[in-house]
């Protein structure tokens, strides 16, 4: 019979060892779940910030979208404007610019001090043209 008692009290010492165990383990499981539950908030939250941010960045990409098709329009009508103020040259006209900007020659019988205040006056010659009477030579008016 004492070896029953022993034997009964070997089993109640296992069996409250076993259940101190049991309770640490569970208390271990439950610090743990509050953990994961912290985590889950910080998770959520977490997406809840990336969300807005996305919804920001959607309207913002949207504005540079809208802003460009400005910007091209803009320019577009820039470039309009500048084609109207200048009509496109061509090779001819790009001879005659390059000519104008060459020194005019000067022409004898005509001083620089003439040019600067207007046309001299023509030399009067004779008219040997049979077409036309003497009074409407040089009458640009008849034309």
């Amino acid at each position: 019979m004492d070896n029953m008692v022993n034997l009964a009290q070997d089993f109640h010492r296992d069996l409250t060892l076993k259940d101190d165990q049991i309770h640490s383990l569970g208390q271990g499981i439950a610090g743990r779940d509050t953990t994961i539950g912290h985590l889950e908030v910080q998770i959520l939250e977490g997406d809840a910030q990336i969300l807005q941010h996305n919804t920001v960045i959607d309207f913002l990409q949207e504005q540079v979208h809208d802003l460009n098709q400005e910007l091209g329009d803009s320019l577009g009508h820039i470039e309009m404007l500048q084609e109207q103020q200048m009509p496109p040259l061509v090779p001819n006209e790009l001879e005659e610019e390059e000519d104008s900007e060459e020194e005019p020659e000067k022409i004898e019988g005509v001083s620089e001090i003439d040019s600067e205040h207007g046309d001299p006056e023509p030399n009067p010659q004779p008219n040997h043209s049979s077409s036309g009477s003497q009074s409407s030579v040089g009458n640009l008016d008849d034309f």
